[in-house]
């Protein structure tokens, strides 16, 4: 059905300094809340008058949002909410550890990226733990020589995981320590794919499991 103002009700006109990135934030908010639903037809139209822009940005955030697996267009040319529950975060989690295991494998295989990573981690020691964190899963893409792998890896941290990481409330100091711990075997050369995938498989489920939790910051 078409999307009513009672389900953007939050949604404000902006200044039109806000980017398509900022509208695009806004509308990931109303899908994991719910407020926009996979019954739920999206219209530029609609979008570019509830904000005030016009549908340029609005068609560039949708854009971004049906990259990031938010949204999904229909043969039809219609865009739809995708579906989102417990399960759907589950294999996404699942699927995101085991890449992110495959990349680890090619740092610690390669010494040329060993090397990168080495040069990369020099930013590490100036940033919170929190940042440290997200360094660490933007390093493992970053130091391959393979744009195709990076990209595939960007976009899987940039929809659902970036959300959790940015809007959810989670342990930082035990998945600090899991990070700090693979990081120590990639450096040290002491790489157990058995044990990084568990502490990864740890740490992914602990940033991304209250993504449905009401009191999230």
């Amino acid at each position: 059905m078409p999307m009513s103002c009672s389900m953007l009700h939050e949604m404000k006109k902006i200044e039109i300094t806000n980017t398509k990135d900022e509208v695009a934030e806004i509308i990931k908010k109303e899908i994991i809340s719910g407020k926009i639903s996979s019954d739920d037809n999206i219209t530029q139209n609609f979008l570019a008058e509830k904000f005030g822009l016009s549908r340029m940005p609005i068609r560039e955030a949708l854009n971004v949002l049906v990259q990031e697996g938010f949204l999904e267009k229909k043969s039809n040319k219609k865009i739809h909410v995708v579906n989102f529950d417990d399960n759907t975060i589950e294999t996404y989690v699942k699927i995101l550890t085991s890449v992110e295991v495959d990349l680890i494998e090619l740092v610690n295989s390669n010494p040329d990226n060993k090397i990168i990573f080495d040069v990369l981690l020099s930013e590490y020691n100036a940033v919170s733990l929190k940042e440290k964190i997200l360094l660490f899963h933007n390093f493992i893409s970053e130091c391959q020589n393979d744009s195709h792998i990076k990209t595939i890896h960007r976009n899987l941290i940039n929809g659902i995981f970036m959300y959790c990481f940015n809007y959810t409330k989670f342990d930082v100091d035990k998945v600090y320590n899991n990070i700090d711990r693979i990081i120590h075997s990639i450096l040290e050369t002491s790489f157990s794919r058995t044990e990084i995938h568990e502490m990864l498989l740890d740490s992914n489920n602990l940033i991304m499991k209250n993504i449905f939790t009401k009191d999230n910051a």
